[in-house]
């Protein structure tokens, strides 16, 4: 976090900052990793007060960023949209020798629909997901 924070203040960018005793940038980070799990594609959102184009806040951050990290896409996000999702992360998922034989008839089936609904429910109601939109492939 406090490599994003520092990277939003050298940037040059009017970035629009929390109001209170110790301003940072208004900014929002996936969800965090469970223990043991290595993230190779972690994303964030952030405020501006003014508008730029992509190639505009590429050429502002990619200078930024330490060794190792790579800048792989920026996006717009849509006024009704509050946070983004990952696209084409890639999750590797191995199953045991002998869970796989049970379910790769399941597994083939999936993979065959061009759709898979599903439904997350919270206190504040429920949401709508496509997994197929979430899992790319199956090998």
């Amino acid at each position: 976090m406090r490599m994003v924070f520092r990277m939003m203040s050298r940037c040059n960018l009017a970035i629009v900052y929390t109001q209170g005793f110790n301003p940072h940038p208004k900014v929002s980070f996936s969800p965090a990793l469970a223990i043991g799990v290595t993230g190779e594609q972690e994303y964030f959102d952030f405020h501006t007060s003014k508008e730029y184009t992509t190639d505009e806040l590429t050429r502002a951050f990619e200078p930024l960023f330490i060794e190792g990290l790579v800048l792989k896409s920026i996006r717009e996000l849509r006024d009704r949209e509050k946070d983004i999702q990952p696209i084409g992360d890639e999750i590797l998922v191995e199953f045991p020798e002998e869970l796989t034989d049970r379910i790769a008839d399941k597994l083939q089936i999936f993979d065959n629909k061009d759709t898979f609904p599903f439904t997350i429910f919270k206190k504040g109601g429920e949401r709508m997901y496509d997994l197929k939109r979430v899992i790319i492939r199956i090998e």
